[in-house]
């Protein structure tokens, strides 16, 4: 049987793929410390960034438009996923 995801995978009008992240100790260990002062956590948004630019990098058709959704996933990493419109 298949998902809705399959469905969605495989069809003509829509786009859609994730990919789901995890953290690792040492990071988290660095980024609570950082979290501790308020400072950014250049660690969790390299990851997002560098896994957003190869989720995009396979888009194989073009696209009306796409959206990008970040999830927590789990305890300690998180899904993002592409989405979008495919044109004719």
């Amino acid at each position: 049987m298949k998902t809705k995801n399959d469905l969605i995978r495989n069809s003509n009008l829509f786009y859609f793929d994730s990919k789901v992240v995890s953290r690792n100790i040492i990071t988290d260990w660095i980024q609570g410390i950082r979290n501790l002062f308020g400072l950014e956590l250049k660690a969790y948004t390299n990851t997002v960034n560098q896994t957003v630019k190869e989720l995009l990098n396979k888009v194989d058709t073009k696209l009306k438009w796409y959206r990008i959704d970040i999830e927590e996933f789990g305890h300690g990493g998180f899904l993002i996923a592409v989405y979008g419109e495919k044109e004719k």
